[in-house]
């Protein structure tokens, strides 16, 4: 590649003729079209350019540990022997740009781009002196390898080009490499000499036209004629000398832009052991709740031991986490924030030198400690889990995952929770937990079936208790016989039957197209989660679609999901970012950052959130969730049982906000082996709603 680009920029200068360089830019990308459908190796640098953290394991390892060496060293870098290089494969030849960055920072790296840029512009300096085509098109094609090495490595080294495996002239380690950039620069300055020489025959010429005026006069129109053809000829260097300087600049802004903005995302990431470092140099900070309590904090005894311990014990084991043996949940989202300090400078500088630690940023979460401690009292011994957000903002306010651990004897019992298969204890069930959705799922059908219909108004089905199709039959809870009703009835009612008809009739291909604008088989906007999973589709049999359309068949869902469903209809339609980190304070309080909410995606329109919520108010007020009527608030839900085993067991699902009119939480909760949803998972979304309002 590099030979090929010095090859095309002197055949261009050459004759002067961008038809060439045309031609050969068209050329050169359909050979790297083709080289991307021959070679597997290609194929795998650019897929680990598009999305290095997706194929992190495999072909991304390189130029994710690369961004983690440059996110760590930030602006002013770790210091000298300071960084984790060795972490890079191969850091000595392809990544040694990233190595610089990690240890003297992004501020000495953008000036080693402009010493790469100026020592180029030197050499087409001296080809613009050279007299001889010859040698001036020599210095200029030795010029263009070594700016196009230069690219190559660094736009490779920042993702800002899939990278390439070559080496930094006279930076990296390597015998071939410096012996051919010495070699280079030997020609160069061998030129250079040449143009020296050139300079003195020519003054020598003109010692020897003075003693000839009438020839002189000539002479001087002559060379006056070739110094304007020379010009002339000039162009197109200066062409190519912008070219890569605006390249160089593209490298340095790009490094910028990643210091500014894409740096805290794969710093933080938990793939970065490097971020263990700044312990060396920092005391953890705390993590509060959003009313001020403490739910992670670290002790420091006398002889400057360290403990790491959680006040809250296993209230808040999932969503806060650990910090041993790996780390979870906020300690690992929040783990660059809490290991850096933003205290005053001068007492920072004190502490380098008196060798003490600084004290880490205080991260200030959205939970709140009431509602946090009532859903975990509330949900008790049984397995399952609770999310509460408030779907204005994506606030994460509480989420609570049972079985649970304590995260102050984790390192003790680590052998036991890891091992331990029957509780899981240490899957966060509330993102990672996977669910038949059972009757709230007939959300997704309703709106499936406004969607076809545009309205709710002249559905009518008379329920039988049961309905059979295809030898296939599905029977409403307990054979229950609703008889006649319109759509609003047969939602208050959880009716099996109408829905299994409507599925039918909707067909798997629209019920997929609402799932998936529902985000099932879709990524969620959060840090971690699983998949929810959504797979029927249009050629589907009808048994199949009948037990989709009321939540049982194969799909799958997590409660966080769910309630970012619900969010989207208690918010007119659009689905706020959800967060855990409210903001970043110094140890003195001050506020170091602050996160601001953000809209992620409209799911649906503000009149099918509208309807949708109509939909919920009845099941509250004359429906399966009528026990949340009439308690002071306003409330609009959805119930479920969620078969998951041939003998009908079944969990219990509630979706559902408060304040129906200007709506303040929603709360998501599936109880394990719960039954019906009003047996379990109602009471349960009822403590929660009166500890908002009431506590």
């Amino acid at each position: 590649v590099i030979f090929f680009a010095a090859y095309l920029i002197m055949v261009y200068v050459a004759t002067r003729n961008v038809s060439y360089l045309g031609l050969g830019i068209v050329g050169g990308s359909g050979a790297a079209v083709v080289a991307y459908h021959l070679f597997g190796h290609v194929r795998q640098r650019v897929s680990a350019w598009k999305d290095p953290m997706a194929v992190y394991q495999n072909e991304g390892y390189q130029i994710v540990q690369s961004l983690f060496a440059i996110g760590t060293g930030g602006w002013f870098g770790m210091g000298l022997c300071q960084g984790s290089p060795e972490s890079i494969p191969v850091v000595k030849n392809d990544f040694i740009f990233s190595a610089i960055c990690e240890e003297l920072g992004g501020i000495f790296a953008i000036c080693l781009i402009l010493v790469c840029t100026s020592f180029f512009l030197m050499i087409v300096t001296i080809a613009l002196k050279i007299r001889n085509p010859f040698y001036k098109l020599i210095a200029l094609g030795l010029g263009t390898e070594y700016a196009f090495q230069v690219f190559l490595t660094i736009g490779g080294a920042t993702k800002f080009i899939p990278m390439t495996g070559v080496t930094l002239p006279l930076v990296s380690y390597g015998g071939s490499s410096v012996m051919c950039t010495i070699l280079m620069l030997a020609i160069i300055q061998g030129l250079y000499i040449l143009r020296e020489d050139e300079d003195e025959e020519f003054e020598k010429r003109k010692k020897e036209r003075h003693y000839r005026e009438s020839e002189q006069e000539r002479r001087l129109a002559t060379e006056h004629a070739a110094s304007k053809r020379r010009r002339a000829r000039n162009k197109e260097y200066t062409f190519v000398s912008v070219f890569f300087v605006l390249i160089f600049l593209g490298l340095a802004g790009y490094l910028v832009y990643f210091n500014a903005i894409k740096r805290d995302s794969f710093i933080n990431s938990p793939y970065n052991t490097r971020q263990d470092t700044f312990a060396d140099r920092v005391v953890r900070g705390n993590i509060m709740s959003s009313d001020g309590e403490i739910l992670a904090q670290t002790n420091v005894s006398d002889d400057g031991t360290e403990e790491r311990s959680y006040p809250y014990s296993n209230i808040f084991a999932h969503v806060v986490g650990y910090d041993t043996n790996g780390k979870s949940g906020l300690e690992s989202e929040a783990n660059f924030q809490l290991l850096s300090s933003h205290e005053f400078f001068l007492t920072q500088i004190k502490n380098e030198f008196m060798g003490a630690k600084n004290v880490g940023d205080t991260v200030v979460s959205t939970l709140n400690a009431d509602l946090q401690t009532t859903a975990y009292n509330s949900l008790g011994d049984r397995r399952g889990a609770v999310v509460v957000i408030q779907p204005s903002t994506g606030k994460i306010l509480a989420m609570v995952s049972k079985p649970d651990f304590d995260p102050n004897t984790i390192a003790a019992n680590w052998e036991q929770l890891v091992n331990d298969e029957t509780n899981s204890s240490l899957l966060n069930r509330a993102t990672m937990g996977q669910y038949p959705p059972g009757s709230t799922f007939k959300i997704v059908t309703a709106l499936t079936y406004l969607r076809q219909h545009g309205t709710f108004n002249g559905f009518s089905y008379d329920c039988q208790g049961s309905i059979t199709k295809e030898d296939h039959t599905i029977q409403c809870y307990g054979g229950t016989v609703h008889g006649q009703e319109d759509f609003y009835a047969a939602f208050a009612k959880s009716c099996n039957c109408a829905f299994a008809e409507m599925g039918t009739q909707l067909g798997g291909a629209a019920l997929l197209k609402t799932s998936e604008n529902l985000l099932f088989n879709q990524k969620l906007p959060l840090r971690s989660y699983r998949k929810s999973s959504f797979t029927l589709n249009g050629s589907s049999g009808v048994p199949l679609t009948m037990q989709t359309a009321i939540g049982q068949g194969n799909t799958l869902v997590s409660p966080m999901h769910m309630a970012l469903i619900t969010s989207s209809i208690a918010n007119g339609g659009v689905l706020m970012k959800p967060y855990l980190i409210d903001k970043v304070q110094n140890h003195a309080g001050d506020e170091v950052d602050t996160t601001e909410p953000e809209a992620y995606k409209r799911l649906m329109t503000d009149n099918e959130a509208s309807l949708l919520g109509e939909l919920m108010k009845g099941v509250v007020q004359n429906g399966t969730a009528s026990s949340l009527n009439g308690r002071g608030y306003t409330v609009a839900g959805k119930t479920g049982s969620a078969e998951y085993n041939e003998s009908g067991a079944s969990h219990s699902w509630f979706v559902g906000y408060s304040n129906v009119d200007n709506p303040d939480i929603v709360v998501s909760v599936i109880v394990e082996d719960g039954g019906t949803g009003s047996e379990a998972a109602v009471p349960i979304a009822a403590d929660v709603f009166d500890a908002y309002y009431f506590d």
